[in-house]
C-alpha cells in the first residue's frame, strides 16, 4: 500500500479480458486492483462578496458541521444559498444558534430546495428567510447588520466544484459516465 501517493493515470484492463485496474502513480510505479474508488474531493464555492478574503477562515464558513456549529452556539448567523445544502445547514444551525438569517437571492426557497427542506425552514421559530437578497461586503469587526442585530459569522453554502480532472482524463470515466452526477 502506498499512502499518501498521487494517481497519475488510470488504465482499465476490462478489455484484455484481465479486469481491474492498472493504477499509474507519481513515483512511475504501478498498482493493480480489482475495484477503484475515486474520492477526489470538492472545493466550495465563494461567493462574489467584497472583502470576503479578510474573514475567512475566522467567521466566514462553508460548511455546518459540529465544529461551526460550536463556534456559532448563541449567536446570529447569516446563511448564504438557497439549495438542500443551505436547507440542511440551517436546519441544523437552527438548533444551535440564537439565529439563522437564510438569505436568498431569489424569490423563495420552492425553487431550489426540496418541499421537505423548506417545510421544516417555515416550522423554525429562529430560522427567518429574506429572499431576494444579495450581500454585498462584509466589512469590520462584525460582519454586519442584518435588521435586527450584529452578525458575526456566515455561512455560505452556494454549491461545489467537485474536483475530477484527473478522473476526467481516465478512460474509466467515460466508461462509467452515467454514474456522473
Amino acid at each position: 500500500m502506498a499512502i499518501p501517493d498521487e494517481v497519475i493515470g488510470l488504465d482499465d484492463l476490462s478489455d484484455l479480458h484481465k479486469g481491474g485496474f492498472v493504477l499509474k502513480l507519481s513515483n512511475g510505479e504501478r498498482v493493480s486492483a480489482r475495484s477503484v474508488v475515486i474520492a477526489s474531493g470538492a472545493r466550495y464555492r465563494r461567493p462574489a462578496i467584497d472583502g470576503l478574503e479578510s474573514f475567512e477562515g475566522a467567521s466566514v464558513h462553508y460548511w455546518a458541521s459540529p465544529l461551526e456549529a460550536k463556534l456559532c452556539a448563541g449567536q446570529e448567523v447569516a446563511l448564504v444559498g438557497a439549495g438542500n445544502s443551505a436547507g440542511q445547514a440551517a436546519v441544523y444551525l437552527a438548533s444551535q444558534v440564537s439565529k439563522v438569517w437564510l438569505l436568498v437571492r431569489g424569490p423563495d426557497l420552492a425553487a431550489s430546495m426540496s418541499r421537505y427542506l423548506v417545510d421544516r425552514i417555515a416550522g423554525l421559530s429562529n430560522v427567518e428567510v429574506l429572499t431576494r437578497t444579495t450581500v454585498t461586503g462584509l466589512e469590520g469587526r462584525a460582519i454586519g447588520d442584518v435588521r435586527s442585530g450584529s452578525v458575526k459569522r456566515v455561512a455560505a453554502a452556494v454549491g461545489e466544484a467537485r474536483l475530477t480532472s484527473r478522473a476526467e482524463s481516465c478512460a474509466t470515466q467515460r466508461r462509467f459516465s452515467r454514474w456522473q452526477a
